[in-house]
């Protein structure tokens, strides 16, 4: 399905819903945020061609975009989720497209050229849970 045609309303209700249980854990946990990675690319041994990316289910739960190895998105209790979008800026390989659409609205999006970039956006502080690999 294009990103571009996911029904706003239905993923507004889908992504509160989301957020609530999310908030209830963080609560629990004592949380100030948690970060959720999409996921990294892999090089295949001895190669520079990237194994096939597979999506963090927990980013792509909260996330219709586009696979963006490297995004993350930020949550933080009361404050609408961000989502750190990176499209790299590359001449040898197509970039991800920035999600568009209606849903969109949903977040606070940053497009950053790299998942280095997109770690320095978070805004930090507190205690802080990463979901994702290291």
């Amino acid at each position: 399905m294009p990103w571009s045609s996911i029904d706003e309303v239905s993923f507004a209700a889908h992504l509160q819903t989301a957020l609530a249980a999310v908030e209830a854990a963080m609560d629990r946990l004592q949380l100030d945020a948690m970060v959720i990675q999409a996921g990294d690319l892999r090089l295949a041994f001895q190669d520079d061609q990237p194994c096939h990316f597979r999506i963090n289910p927990w980013f792509a739960w909260l996330v219709p975009a586009p696979p963006a190895p490297g995004s993350l998105m930020e949550l933080r209790p009361g404050r609408r989720p961000r989502l750190l979008f990176v499209a790299p800026d590359d001449f040898w390989h197509s970039p991800p497209v920035p999600p568009a659409g209606g849903w969109t609205k949903q977040f606070e999006m940053l497009v950053v050229p790299t998942s280095a970039s997109a770690i320095a956006a978070l805004h930090g502080g507190g205690k802080t849970a990463w979901i994702g690999e290291s």
